[in-house]
């Protein structure tokens, strides 16, 4: 592997992805519009990925295999009302993409 694992961190109101020892991408929850969780078959493993989008087209996509992604996850109910969560995200066959959207903004009406 080449630098140190991704990591996921809640901060300040922010979901932050550390990649390596200088980049960085961090999205405020107040500008979160929604989030979408895909599992990908990558031939000699899956792999769960959750996406996080803005209204301006920003995303962060976070792995279940960053540092502290589970911990990240646990949390996502507490800051955004509505979060599903991943709780029965599996795929039945091989090679199938699975999504499933587990928080939609709900504008104030």
């Amino acid at each position: 592997m080449f630098g140190p694992k991704p990591v996921v961190e809640i901060a300040d109101g922010f979901l932050i992805r550390r990649m390596g020892w200088l980049h960085k991408k961090r999205m405020s929850f107040g500008d979160m519009e929604k989030v979408i969780a895909v599992s990908r078959d990558a031939v000699t493993h899956e792999e769960t990925m959750v996406g996080f989008f803005d209204a301006d087209g920003h995303e962060i996509w976070i792995s279940e295999f960053d540092r502290d992604f589970s911990q990240a996850i646990e949390k996502m109910p507490g800051l955004l009302k509505g979060f599903i969560g991943l709780d029965g995200f599996v795929s039945e066959k091989p090679f199938d993409r699975l999504e499933r959207v587990l928080w939609i903004k709900r504008s104030a009406q």
